[in-house]
């Protein structure tokens, strides 16, 4: 019996809690889970035995996620299919409210909605009260990369919506800002129950500390010739507005010291910046006097 939706899971590291991650899923009786094992061994996982979880082996591309996911994408035979960390979880009946809302809304994906185990409470985000039909600017659709919940296989399984798979981190940008901007039909019900993102690990592969150019050259990727050309001008604007403030300006909070600075990071940064003024001309307007200083 093929599983109404399948759940990707890339794991790279043997210290990663998976059998949290794949018990959560598995507790949905219309679930099933793809686990990637990513420049592992499958049998040093100690998987449970267990029909619904199927194992993708793929030795290549350590360090890139976007090469797992995309091949844990590929595998998929379900209707719906949604990617997951190793170190998150879904809360109890979580992935049931989401079939559920696809089903009632006749929806092409739904966003889960997201917290943090930090957190006694679901974060809005996207931040919009509306819950079906979504739209990338009404909705600030932008402020939410990550693309986690349940979308139609097909579309995922389209090469528009791959992965990015030459970057160490933000591998999922450009992905989600086309899937939100391309008119599809997408639901979110924020206080549903949620997708926990863990913090439990030491560390995540998008968050070790390298050179900025190796650590997020998806941004170079997205802010180069054509790559938006599929946003509309104020699309642009929204979304160049949104990497400032929730992307860029965390880098230099981050970074208060010249020497917190390696390599080229602050003029690659500043090209980065210059990049979003041509692309997205007057993004800045609406920002505050001190941000428009920066």
């Amino acid at each position: 019996m093929v599983a109404k939706a399948q759940i990707v899971v890339p794991v790279h590291q043997l210290d990663r809690p998976i059998r949290r991650a794949i018990d959560s899923v598995l507790r949905c009786a219309d679930a099933d889970v793809i686990v990637v094992a990513h420049g592992l061994d499958a049998d040093v996982l100690s998987l449970p035995d267990d029909p619904r979880i199927q194992v993708v082996n793929v030795p290549d591309g350590v360090g890139f996620p976007g090469v797992a996911f995309n091949a844990g994408v590929r595998a998929a035979t379900a209707q719906w299919v949604g990617i997951m960390g190793s170190d998150d979880w879904f809360e109890v009946g979580a992935l049931e409210s989401m079939l559920s809302r696809l089903d009632q809304d006749s929806a092409d994906g739904v966003l889960a909605p997201l917290r943090h185990d930090t957190k006694a409470t679901n974060d809005l985000n996207p931040v919009t009260w509306r819950q079906k039909n979504l739209r990338a600017r009404q909705d600030r659709m932008f402020y939410r990369t990550a693309p986690l919940g349940l979308y139609r296989r097909e579309i995922l399984q389209d090469a528009r919506y791959s992965f990015d798979e030459s970057t160490h981190s933000g591998e999922d940008a450009v992905m989600s800002a086309r899937l939100w901007s391309n008119q599809k039909h997408l639901s979110y019900y924020w206080d549903d129950p949620a997708y926990v993102v863990g913090s439990d690990a030491g560390s995540r592969v998008t968050t070790v500390q390298r050179p900025l150019r190796e650590h997020v050259p998806a941004w170079e990727t997205m802010w180069a010739k054509d790559t938006l050309a599929f946003l509309t001008a104020q699309e642009k604007v929204d979304l160049a507005n949104k990497m400032f403030q929730v992307n860029v300006l965390p880098l230099l909070q981050s970074r208060p010291r010249p020497s917190d600075w390696i390599e080229d990071d602050f003029e690659w940064l500043s090209r980065i910046v210059i990049r979003m003024k041509q692309v997205a001309p007057g993004f800045e307007r609406s920002f505050t006097r001190s941000n428009r200083r920066v």
